[in-house]
């Protein structure tokens, strides 16, 4: 004798493909590439460690700190500031660009 076979209906009815979203659509006739995700975290060489991109320990916080000893160069004695006031009016010069 065959098997019994019992064939159980579904509670739900099967998921229907819903499509493209607005934005899909658009980078479709574009031709533009899906983006893709940048990491959180960044390696630093001077750690050789793993540090956050971003926030309080970022890999940005942790470069202006690393400049403790500075030599004096004719630029700055020229300018009139030390060599740290320097340093930071040049980094504030290349944010403003």
């Amino acid at each position: 004798m065959p098997k019994a076979h019992t064939v159980l209906p579904r509670e739900k009815a099967c998921p229907k493909d819903e499509g493209k979203t607005k934005w899909e659509k658009f980078c479709e006739e574009r031709g533009m590439a899906p983006r893709k995700k940048r990491s959180r975290l960044v390696y630093d060489e001077v750690e050789k460690d793993w540090v956050p991109r971003w926030g309080r320990a970022s890999i940005k916080h942790r470069a202006t700190g690393d400049d403790w000893v500075l030599a004096e160069k004719p630029k700055h004695v020229a300018s009139g500031l030390t060599p740290f006031e320097y340093a930071r009016a040049e980094r504030k010069e290349k944010l403003e660009k």
